[in-house]
Parts: structure tokens; C-alpha cells; sequence
């Protein structure tokens, strides 16, 4: 039995050395009987922007695939894609209100696919400061959402 929110998880696992993509959806994961070790996997290439890529937030992209798997198992696959896109939009508009943008090279001001700029993103502390937020409040809207459920 978990003991903790996935809130403070998701932080506690971020710090621990996942990537933002896995510490959400890994604080999740026990929600809806997926395993901790696919978790882990399955979001391994979505951190820092899906892999450096200047793309998306991992956190963000964590929260989708936990919006996916929160969807009700019987609905064909348009009812599927209708309210995944109904979900998805309202946390994307909820993260953006308080962020600004769901890209990370936005979020961070760092191009994190440049070797310097990565370093730089590194030296300001960022991913133990700006990430860490980025986390919290990619679970604290997806934890709100999925408990009004």
C-alpha cells in the first residue's frame, strides 16, 4: 500500500536521479497496475525535452501517459483519443497558465541539445531548481484532476 502522494514522490524521485518523464509517471504507476520497472522504462527517453531534443517537457510528457492509462479500458479507440485529448488539453492548459509553455528549452532557457547551453542549464542548477517545480506541478495537476474522477 502506498503511503505517500505521488505529489511528494514525484519530487522525491526526480531528486533521486530519474528523469522528470519517470518520476511522474512512475509516482502514478501503482493507480492503474502498471509496473514500477516498465514505468521506468517506458519513460527513459522522454526527459529533458524527449531526450534532449528541445521538444516537450518530461514531466508534461510523463503526465499524458498517465491520462492514457486513466481512461476507461472498454471505450473504442475514437471515445479512447476523444477523452485523452479532453484530459490532455485541460492539463496542458493548466501548466502553461502557470508556466507559460510545455517546451522545455523554453521552460529552462537553454537549448539542453547544445553541449554548452547544457552545461551552462547545469552549472545555474536548474534541473535541481527549475525541474524540480516543473514536477511538482505536473503531479499536483494530474493528482487534481484524477481525483475529481
Amino acid at each position: 500500500m502506498k503511503t505517500m502522494n505521488p505529489v511528494e514522490e514525484a519530487t522525491i524521485l526526480f531528486s533521486q536521479g530519474y528523469n522528470c518523464a519517470q518520476a511522474v509517471l512512475i509516482s502514478f504507476c501503482e493507480n492503474f497496475a502498471l509496473e514500477r520497472e516498465q514505468a521506468i522504462r517506458l519513460a527513459a527517453a522522454f526527459g529533458g525535452g524527449v531526450s534532449l531534443q528541445n521538444s516537450i517537457c518530461g514531466a508534461v510528457s510523463g503526465a499524458l501517459m498517465v491520462i492514457g492509462l486513466s481512461c476507461e479500458k472498454d471505450k473504442d479507440i475514437a471515445a479512447l483519443k476523444k477523452i485523452s485529448r479532453e484530459k490532455a488539453t485541460d492539463f496542458i492548459k493548466q501548466f502553461k497558465n502557470t508556466f507559460g509553455s510545455i517546451n522545455c528549452t523554453e521552460l529552462l532557457g537553454y537549448d539542453l541539445s547544445n553541449k554548452a547551453e547544457y552545461q551552462l542549464a547545469t552549472e545555474k542548477g536548474l534541473f535541481k531548481t527549475r525541474c524540480v517545480d516543473l514536477v511538482r506541478r505536473a503531479a499536483e495537476i494530474l493528482n487534481q484532476s484524477l481525483n475529481k474522477e
